[in-house]
């Protein structure tokens, strides 16, 4: 697993690679999946959409289907990483939409939003609220 980053939330983001039990990092890297799939049909005509066939064009094309992948909605989920052994929430970017995560799980901390995007070191070393070892909680959109 290739740490990559920090989200807003003080989470890390992973990519794209993660162990294929998230709890067991003897279980093998495997690349993970989103839990996001085409809709099926055709989007609502103008002035209300676009129109025509689902096709992945635009972000609403997409709808989340928990369990469909090994991700959450927000492109994430609980495990171990080799930088928190005793586990972490983690969002991951994939090769499928949504590839980069579309919302936060966690709250930005406060110095974020009063530095417009410049925070300090939140407790798991990113910026912001996440924490080691934290379940998330709700998503946030």
């Amino acid at each position: 697993m290739i740490q990559i980053g920090w989200a807003l939330d003080g989470f890390p983001i992973y990519g794209p690679k993660g162990y294929a039990d998230p709890l067991d990092p003897e279980s093998g890297l495997v690349e993970l999946s989103s839990s996001y799939r085409l809709k099926a049909g055709e989007r609502p005509v103008p002035p209300d959409g676009p129109g025509e066939a689902y096709d992945g064009t635009f972000a609403n094309d997409w709808e989340y289907a928990e369990g469909l992948g090994d991700l959450d909605e927000c492109n994430g989920r609980f495990g171990v990483t080799p930088e928190f052994p005793q586990g972490t929430y983690y969002y991951v970017v994939t090769e499928a939409f949504p590839s980069i995560p579309r919302f936060w799980r966690g709250t930005p901390g406060p110095s974020v939003r009063q530095r417009g995007g410049r925070g300090e070191t939140g407790a798991s070393g990113g910026l912001g609220g996440g924490r080691r070892g934290d379940q998330p909680p709700p998503p946030r959109r």
